[in-house]
């Protein structure tokens, strides 16, 4: 359930940074075997945005990876590059807020899942 949630939210990140993209209707959802066939990628662990809550948000879901099982980290992977492009494409303006937000969900989501990914960022803000 938690990474039924996170991938959805990475969607959403992705869908709201384009306007385009957010009046289109959402695409079919995959199918658990499609996201158990989904190569694993992690380059997307190595973005570095220089904006706080970006980079904490991107350590923090590379400490939680391990915690997803392994059939869906393909799908987690891809969930997340499509989080990182979705911040890439806002202006930059908007990055910081967007990131705070994105940041405070997944500490929530996920404290189940992976309590301690999050936990040395809860004390720094």
């Amino acid at each position: 359930m938690h990474l039924v949630t996170l991938v959805l939210c990475a969607s959403a990140l992705t869908a709201c940074a384009s306007k385009k993209a957010a009046d289109q209707p959402p695409a079919d959802d995959p199918t658990l075997e499609e996201m158990e066939n989904t190569p694993q990628d992690t380059s997307w662990q190595s973005k570095v945005f220089q904006i706080m809550d970006c980079d904490m948000y991107i350590a923090g879901m590379t400490n939680c990876r391990d915690a997803i099982p392994e059939t869906a980290r393909g799908a987690f992977d891809q969930g997340m590059k499509g989080a990182i492009a979705g911040i890439e494409q806002l202006p930059e303006d908007q990055r910081e807020t967007t990131c705070e937000q994105m940041l405070a969900a997944s500490v929530d989501a996920l404290k189940e899942l992976c309590p301690t990914a999050f936990s040395s960022m809860e004390e720094e803000q």
